[in-house]
Order: structure tokens, then C-alpha cells, then sequence
């Protein structure tokens, strides 16, 4: 289990004009990053395994043209402001939530976000409605997610005791002028 970022809705129902698929409708959000938050009906495919170098493709350069038009500023914390990345979304027919994050350069990812999602690759999420709360003048959700994970690769960074120089060196620029 994992208790997410406090997440709210910065913008309802904005539009994004396309020459090549009209009025795109979004919601900008915020869950940790802002995102925009798209119907993947609106472009006119799936969620699933054989589309995704398309949404891929369609999500980053949505999110490019939304950035380009939207500040997407946090009302409280300057740091996680700009648009983070663009999410696609379908209601499966089990009444389930498949989301689609499409990220740079050309990815897409599973993430955990509303109630019984199911991703592009079939994993399960689930989540918890905890507390109501405020962000600035947002009204905001605390959540808690959980599903299954696994360790893929463990690794330790540290000194060698055995190393000359543990804690480093400086000497004088030796570039040159």
C-alpha cells in the first residue's frame, strides 16, 4: 500500500484545437505531476498492447501542445508546476478504469489511478478513497493505492573500504586554460 500525493482537479473540461483531429477535450490534473487527461475515444483508438507505440506517439505530442498553452502552476509549491505528461483513459466493460501515462520519448506506463484500474498490459490496481482535503483553493482527494509489485534487481552504492582516496580528491584544474 501506498498513500499517493494529495490530487485535484486544476482545470475542467478545457479544449485543445487540432488541424487533424479537431477539438481535443482535456482535464488537467494533478496527482504528484500535472498531467492532461484525454478520452481515448477523442483520438479515435484503444487502450491496449498493439496500440501503445501510437498513443505513445499521439500522447507526447498532445502533451507538447497542451504544455505550450497551459501553465499548469501549483496553487501552493512552485516546484511540480508544468505539465508532466499526457493520460489517456477508457472505461473497460467490467466497469474498471484503463489508463494509458504516455511519457518521452516514445513510452507508455501502467499507472495506479482510480478505483479498480486495469492497465494497457492487463496489471490490476486499487484504490482507496482516504480523506478529502484542500490544496490552496482546490478542492483535493488523499488516496491509497496497492496491487502486486516485484523486485527486479537490487544494488548498493557505496564506498570500497579498501579504496585509496574513500571520500574522493580535488586537486587544481588540470585542463588548462
Amino acid at each position: 500500500m501506498l498513500d499517493m500525493p494529495s490530487a485535484f482537479l486544476a482545470r475542467r473540461d478545457a479544449v485543445l484545437p487540432t488541424p487533424e483531429r479537431g477539438p481535443i477535450r482535456y482535464v488537467l490534473c494533478f496527482d504528484g505531476v500535472f498531467c492532461a487527461l484525454v478520452d481515448v475515444d477523442h483520438i479515435g483508438r484503444t487502450i491496449a498492447p498493439e496500440n501503445a507505440r501510437r498513443l505513445a506517439t499521439i500522447g507526447g505530442e498532445l502533451r507538447n501542445r497542451i504544455a505550450a498553452v497551459e501553465p499548469a502552476e501549483h496553487p501552493t509549491v512552485p516546484a511540480p508546476s508544468g505539465l508532466a505528461c499526457g493520460r489517456f483513459r477508457a472505461d473497460a466493460p467490467d466497469g474498471a478504469l484503463r489508463p494509458c501515462k504516455t511519457l518521452g520519448p516514445g513510452r507508455v506506463d501502467r499507472p495506479p489511478w482510480a478505483t479498480g484500474s486495469r492497465s494497457i498490459i492487463g496489471g490490476a490496481f486499487a484504490t482507496e478513497f482516504v480523506a478529502e482535503t484542500a490544496v490552496g483553493p482546490c478542492t483535493a482527494t488523499r488516496n491509497r493505492v496497492s496491487g502486486p509489485s516485484w523486485i527486479y534487481g537490487v544494488s548498493q552504492i557505496g564506498p570500497d573500504p579498501s579504496a585509496p582516496f574513500p571520500s574522493g580528491f580535488t586537486l587544481s584544474d588540470t585542463c588548462g586554460g
